[in-house]
């Protein structure tokens, strides 16, 4: 179901971005990267116990372009990244030219004290299960958004960030981390990969 693919619960698994990328570039869509592993089947009984799937937010990537119509990416601009005045915060390809985009480094291990570009060649360009970039300042813009439900009514934000299943000693909701630090409830989630991080998190009741 598609609250089973928004928790990790759907068994599906997590191999999406270890797949060769052949023939893939920022035009390719979710339908695109579907292809990479739907033969793959699915690694546990759906329903279970929440397993972190990039797999599954890809299906669900190419839900939202066919009842869109629209690249998802597209989608996430007019209705989330435009609306909040996100204007530094979007998806792109490995090798395409990003103003003041950083560029992640990671070090070389068989080489001692030698940094690399941790651009792969076959790096995966950006889309629902992750590989967006963005600014503090945009994030920001984005937490003051949702707080202020200028994105779901208050009602459907409420069901957005509910937790719903047990994760990593925390719940998770429909694609938000939720956990309480001090008494204040967090809701936010945490994203990487070689060379790069991020986080965003949340705090409703502060305010921040």
């Amino acid at each position: 179901t598609i609250a089973q693919l928004l928790t990790h619960t759907a068994g599906l698994g997590n191999n999406v971005l270890f797949k060769p990328k052949t023939g893939l570039n920022g035009t390719s869509t979710h339908q695109d990267y579907l292809r990479l592993f739907l033969d793959d089947g699915v690694t546990e009984e759906p329903g279970g116990e929440a397993a972190y799937s990039n797999d599954g937010y890809v299906l669900l990537g190419a839900l939202i372009e066919k009842l869109s119509g629209l690249d998802f990416r597209e989608h996430c601009r007019r209705t989330i990244f435009d609306p909040l005045g996100m204007t530094s915060t979007g998806f792109s390809a490995p090798d395409d030219i990003v103003p003041n985009l950083a560029i992640p480094y990671v070090r070389d291990l068989y080489r001692p004290g030698v940094w690399r570009s941790a651009l792969g060649a076959d790096a995966m360009p950006g889309g629902a299960f992750g590989g967006g970039y963005s600014t503090v300042a945009d994030l920001c813009r984005f937490g003051r958004g949702m707080l202020a439900n200028q994105l779901l009514t208050p009602e459907w934000s409420k069901t957005w960030t509910q937790g719903r299943v047990a994760f990593r000693g925390e719940q998770y909701g429909f694609g938000v981390q939720v956990s309480s630090i001090n008494g204040h409830q967090i809701i936010g989630h945490t994203g990487g990969h070689s060379g790069v991080a991020g986080e965003l998190l949340i705090a409703p009741d502060l305010g921040y």
